[in-house]
């Protein structure tokens, strides 16, 4: 054996050993609680057998006194509570007007069983316990056997019901194709951060991003799993997996952009909507949605990445802007030309043109270069279509005319 599979085996051995003893203890503590309760009821028949018969008690004292040794009778043989300990759970009366009655007041229950037959009213709460007994046996088998598909699948259910609909078909995707082939069969009750390591470090290594939304995926999972008391504990918290660095955009300079104009002029439908992109700052997948009005001098897009929350708001689903000088000299083309292509079709085609960058990159140039013309960021990020600032008081009160959007768009230049 390797070094990795040395440690593997001796951990799992130590688990397996830990879970033994644990077992173990639990066992001891049951069988504790058996004799102590044995030994009560021993003690108590003791004291019963030494109390004297007082038969010049007055009539009264003496039906106190048997009602007493009533109370204190213990109905359970020591057998019927070593195979139910929830029968010690059942407390015994007899009522003034003779009536025998045991009652139950735990785990949510608040019964009693009457009857004036005290074998009748015995039978009663010895089957009532007999059958819950039965019931949180058979809850606790199906907790136990939850798979993590069975688990994973009512969590994905859940989201789809509270979050992005594109978001839950993200997680759908990983959760299936990297996921579910190695752990979906596998009880959720049985998996330890030991069976979790392994996996992230190899799938790092493929994609540090895809390793990163599945420990978000599995940690809602768990943890969910926890909530409805499937497993003890959430796995993935023992888990180290290491940061993805994400690769910021890059902004073309402005030799880089005068070249870019001149590639994407002869570029046929792809070039044209390179160029608008460039020239408006919007995202790839706002391309299909985006329309002119030349008259009013404005061009209007639809939101495409907006939170659940966001877009029960109305004025958050589209974005009216300025057109910018720059536009001005493509209206014939946009006019006449078709550019209104799929974000997917433009990447692919984006990259044979310009090798050197991606479509996102013309949206950080937009922004780049709105700030060094002199703009102030919160208008640039209300016309890249994100909040107006960083805090409550820009997002909630700041509302930019469409007269004062129009002054300042004329500085900006490409």
């Amino acid at each position: 054996m390797n070094d990795y599979e040395k440690f593997d085996y001796y951990v799992r051995t130590l688990a397996e050993l830990s879970a033994f003893l644990t077992r173990l203890k639990f066992e001891k503590h049951e069988a504790d609680v058996s004799n102590n309760l044995l030994k009560s009821i021993i003690e108590q028949e003791r004291q019963l057998k030494r109390e004297p018969a007082s038969r010049s008690l007055p009539n009264a004292d003496r039906q106190l006194n048997k009602r007493k040794k009533v109370q204190n009778r213990q109905p359970w043989s020591q057998k019927e509570l070593i195979d139910m300990p929830y029968l010690k759970d059942l407390k015994y009366r007899q009522t003034s007007d003779g009536i025998h009655q045991f009652r139950y007041r735990r785990d949510g229950y608040n019964l009693s069983f009457n009857s004036k037959s005290y074998e009748k009213a015995k039978k009663k709460a010895y089957d009532f316990i007999f059958e819950l007994k039965a019931m949180l046996r058979n809850s606790a088998e199906k907790t136990c056997g939850k798979t993590l598909d069975f688990v994973a699948n009512a969590w994905l259910n859940l989201k789809k019901a509270h979050s992005d609909k594109k978001t839950c078909a993200g997680y759908e995707s990983v959760y299936r194709l990297h996921i579910a082939p190695t752990f979906g069969k596998r009880s959720v009750k049985g998996l330890l951060p030991i069976d979790f390591q392994p996996f992230f470090d190899k799938l790092f290594e493929t994609s540090g991003r895809t390793c990163e939304n599945a420990k978000i995926i599995l940690n809602g999972v768990f943890k969910y799993a926890v909530a409805n008391r499937f497993c003890a504990s959430n796995p993935i918290e023992g888990v180290i997996v290491e940061k993805h660095f994400r690769t910021p955009g890059q902004a073309l300079s402005r030799e880089k952009i005068q070249e870019f104009k001149q590639v994407m002029r002869t570029a046929g439908k792809y070039g044209l909507a390179g160029l608008i992109i460039l020239f408006t700052g919007i995202r790839g997948a706002e391309l299909k949605s985006l329309t002119f009005d030349w008259s009013a001098g404005t061009w209007t897009v639809d939101n495409a990445k907006l939170k659940k929350s966001q877009k029960k708001n109305p004025g958050n689903l589209q974005r009216t802007v300025p057109i910018f000088p720059d536009l001005y000299d493509l209206k014939d083309r946009i006019q006449n030309e078709d550019w209104k292509i799929s974000s997917q079709r433009l990447s692919n085609n984006f990259k044979e043109r310009w090798p050197e960058n991606n479509v996102k990159d013309l949206r950080h140039t937009f922004s780049t270069v709105a700030r060094e013309c002199g703009i102030e960021n919160e208008l640039v990020n209300v016309w890249m279509g994100h909040s107006a600032g960083n805090n409550l008081t820009a997002n909630t009160y700041t509302h930019f005319s469409i007269e004062f959007q129009k002054e300042q768009a004329q500085k900006l230049r490409f």
